[in-house]
């Protein structure tokens, strides 16, 4: 089975993120909100054009979210 690139997991994970917030409601300055209204192949599409850096920045919010929201609760 062959691995994925950096590059390509991050993409997969981001358009899984793109997909549904894992967390349920996603909060007000999260930056996957305005493309989860698009349709998913759109979505998808999108995800597939995105520098690394702009996955990175998705991540890293998911991420921060994620500690926010284990801390908060």
């Amino acid at each position: 089975m062959k691995q994925l690139t950096d590059y390509e997991h991050k993409l997969t994970w981001v358009q899984g993120l793109l997909i549904d917030c894992p967390f349920g409601p996603p909060l007000s300055d999260c930056p996957a909100s305005e493309l989860r209204k698009l349709p998913i192949t759109d979505r998808l599409s999108i995800a597939q054009e995105m520098s690394e850096p702009e996955l990175d920045r998705i991540i890293s919010h998911h991420r921060n979210c994620l500690a926010k929201r284990e801390y908060h609760n």
